[in-house]
């Protein structure tokens, strides 16, 4: 009881004292990644994330841990004219408490614009930059598994988002003694009405996860899981100081496995995600309600789903759960972002309440370096 008492006042200060927060909305500017136009230049571009992220979960799904540490992505890129740029350097993730660097990863990627379309290969945009609902694909994955590699394309117009991508990884050569892995999807967000006051969009997705290959000496089935979501939202500008929008959301998602042997405890799933949102700039208090059956995720956050990840073989075929988000955010710097999260989970079947509180402070700058 004094425990649930302390989180309750936290969360209180959190709302009133108006703190920062960081469950990135689709419109933040942290997901604004357009590159400078330019020509025979050369720039180092420089991206660090520092996070301190404390998830206190009690449940049978998902187990409670402290994420804290930081990753810098520092590269050059090269722009040979307006259309074509190349960047290439290095990512590093590294975790407090730990003497070594967890990921020393080199970076490359050539890039080609042409008015609203991209297409990227090497590393792409990824984790929430494809923009998918949190059940699908975990936010904190930005931090944690940054780097996706393959192939992207993207149309960015001011009626549509359309995100198609193919994440390659794990390659093997022929004889290895591990399966290929990959990760292919699209997420479109088109408009169906925007105007001075109004936003009706259409938000779907689908990401299908594949490990297999022929080329392997393992025995291990081929796996094909696939999960999709179709919704619409609502969005109503206001005139109020303190408050610029509303926004009423509501999408379907699914699961399926497609494999020729199915190996996941369900072969298909089902969920309902209903959020309404009050917002001011890049800052929101979101409600959250939840249901599903059977419902898995490939790359989604593992409290919605209904297989446990603690290994113990324990499952709960359906969900419910009420959620309550907040989300602050300052850019105190071109640039530059500082943020407090909070989240709560409440569930509704089991009576557990769980929540996450955490800092961040994350840089993305451009540095002109020369031109040619």
């Amino acid at each position: 009881m004094l425990q649930k008492g302390f989180y309750i006042a936290c969360f209180l200060w959190l709302f009133w004292a108006k703190s920062f927060a960081f469950t990135y909305p689709t419109q933040h500017p942290l997901l604004v990644s357009h590159l400078v136009k330019d020509s025979h230049a050369l720039y180092l571009s420089f991206n660090n994330a520092n996070f301190l992220w404390n998830n206190e979960f009690f449940n049978d799904i998902v187990s409670g841990y402290t994420l804290i540490g930081y990753f810098i992505t520092p590269e050059l890129q090269y722009h040979f004219n307006e259309h074509i740029v190349i960047q290439g350097g290095v990512h590093l993730l590294k975790y407090s408490g730990i003497n070594n660097y967890t990921n020393i990863v080199p970076t490359y990627s050539v890039t080609y614009l042409k008015n609203d379309f991209s297409l990227i290969m090497g590393n792409i945009r990824g984790t929430i930059n494809h923009k998918l609902p949190e059940p699908i694909l975990f936010s904190e994955r930005y931090f944690t598994d940054n780097l996706e590699n393959g192939l992207q394309f993207l149309v960015e117009k001011d009626r549509l988002f359309f995100d198609t991508w193919l994440d390659w990884r794990s390659f093997i050569f022929p004889m290895d003694s591990k399966q290929e892995e990959l990760t292919a999807g699209i997420s479109a967000i088109p408009s169906l009405l925007k105007n001075q006051q109004w936003e009706i969009t259409l938000p779907a997705s689908a990401v299908v996860g594949h490990r297999g290959g022929q080329i392997d000496t393992l025995s291990t089935p081929m796996q094909t899981l696939l999960n999709s979501s179709l919704g619409v939202c609502i969005k109503k500008k206001l005139p109020y100081k303190y408050l610029d929008r509303i926004s009423i959301e509501s999408q379907f998602l699914g699961f399926k496995d497609n494999s020729p042997t199915v190996t996941s405890i369900y072969s298909n799933g089902m969920g309902i995600l209903n959020q309404l949102t009050f917002g001011i700039k890049n800052s929101y208090f979101q409600m959250e309600y939840w249901n599903s059956s059977r419902f898995l995720s490939i790359m989604g956050h593992p409290i919605y789903q209904s297989y446990s990840e603690k290994g113990l073989g324990y499952h709960q075929e359906n969900r419910e759960l009420l959620n309550i988000h907040l989300f602050y955010s300052k850019d105190i710097y071109r640039g530059i972002y500082l943020g407090l999260m909070g989240d709560t989970y409440f569930d509704l079947i089991n009576g557990n309440v769980d929540y996450s509180m955490g800092l961040t402070f994350i840089i993305k700058q451009d540095f002109f370096l020369f031109r040619r």
